[in-house]
């Protein structure tokens, strides 16, 4: 059963529902609040919605950092094993993880100081 396993996690996908309904939640106070002529509540709720999304980011980078290094660790293992059969290193390719937010540990930055 994959749920007695630990190799993927189920808390980011409780917190993308929990976003969700918290979002639509606060859209719907903001109409709410809107229809009743109360115009800065539902500014308020309109602004909470924006942190709202800030504050889950937050929590999901974690599970994405994870996530990234579990795929380097997969590498560096990889690497680990080429080395012991004395294979060159230059024959393991280098998609062990491919991320749009993170470049590949191997690959040169593109960050120009």
């Amino acid at each position: 059963m994959k749920l007695l396993d630990f190799d993927e996690m189920i808390t980011p996908k409780i917190l993308t529902s929990l976003y969700i309904f918290t979002t639509l939640a606060a859209i719907a106070f903001a109409v709410i609040l809107l229809s009743s002529g109360h115009i800065g509540g539902a500014i308020v709720m309109a602004l909470v919605v924006v942190f709202n999304r800030i504050f889950f980011e937050f929590i999901i980078v974690a599970f994405k950092n994870n996530e990234y290094l579990k795929g380097n660790n997969d590498y560096l293992c990889r690497i680990a094993e080429a080395i012991e059969k004395g294979a060159a290193i230059t024959a393991i390719p280098i998609d062990a993880h491919k991320d749009a937010d993170f470049p590949s540990p191997l690959e040169p930055s593109q960050d120009k100081q």
